[in-house]
């Protein structure tokens, strides 16, 4: 017999003795969908560079102008922290400069007086039966961070110095400058340290009133120091003043105080302001 062809739109077929069955075609639907799907992908590709191309200078340009941004930020960013760590070796290198002035001139610092009180004998003295006839030894503190050098000081005592100028006034003595303002040189002093002077100073009475005047490297600078016998001891009252400025102050509770609970210092110039009441 011979073999019957039946074709049709989507294969063929053959039919006949021999032909095993019929034959179909082979299967290509899957590899044409993957064809048609990779085309489709590639076409749309196509069609939105097309449509974007236009564009390109434009983001082109954006993109080159953030990166300037980002560059300019960061070159800015770059210079302030230049600068600031530029003005902070500049300021360390100032202190350092104030610091080495200072250590040489003394900077702030400065000294005030203390008293060691004997007998006129050279002994000790008991405050029960403290006499008249005194020895005042000045000790000699050193208050601050830098050293003082080429240090004197100077004694006026007020209540004797009184004395003597009025009788300087009244033609009965003469007038003694070296007697009544003796510099004594200290040299120089450490931070931290007091020095016991060799200096010896009469004083009769047990009130003790001086003005103590001490020039230095780094300027000059006046000590008020007052104290009362007061039962059987001493209260004490003293301060420090550079110009108007002062720089140490101590005042026992019980010194006593004017009726406004200020201080005489018995110095116009520095006298305290009414304290509140």
């Amino acid at each position: 017999m011979g073999r019957a062809l039946d074709l049709s739109a989507d294969g063929w077929e053959i039919h006949g003795p021999g032909s095993g069955g019929p034959r179909s075609p082979p299967n290509t639907s899957r590899q044409n969908g993957k064809s048609r799907d990779g085309g489709d992908f590639f076409l749309l590709r196509h069609q939105m560079m097309a449509r974007l191309s236009p564009f390109f200078p434009a983001m082109l340009v954006v993109v080159w102008a953030l990166l300037v941004a980002a560059g300019g930020l960061w070159a800015s960013w770059r210079q302030s922290s230049f600068n600031t760590e530029i003005r902070n070796k500049n300021d360390e290198i100032a202190q350092l400069q104030r610091e080495n002035a200072n250590a040489i001139s003394g900077g702030d610092s400065f000294a005030r007086v203390d008293l060691h009180i004997i007998g006129a004998d050279g002994l000790a003295v008991n405050a029960h039966a403290m006499p008249d006839e005194l020895l005042l030894v000045p000790i000699i503190i050193h208050e601050g961070r830098y050293p003082l050098y080429d240090v004197t000081v100077s004694f006026l005592e007020l209540t004797q110095g009184k004395a003597a100028f009025l009788e300087v006034a009244r033609g009965k003595a003469p007038f003694d400058s070296g007697g009544a303002l003796r510099a004594y040189p200290v040299g120089n002093l450490a931070p931290g340290l007091a020095w016991t002077s060799n200096i010896r100073l009469p004083h009769h009475g047990k009130d003790i009133e001086f003005n103590i005047f001490f020039a230095a490297r780094n300027g000059v600078w006046t000590q008020l120091l007052r104290w009362r016998w007061i039962g059987d001891g001493w209260t004490r009252a003293t301060k420090v003043l550079r110009g108007t400025q002062e720089l140490h102050r101590q005042v026992a509770p019980n010194f006593p105080r004017q009726q406004d609970g200020s201080i005489d210092w018995g110095e116009p110039g520095a006298q305290d302001a009414a304290m509140p009441r």
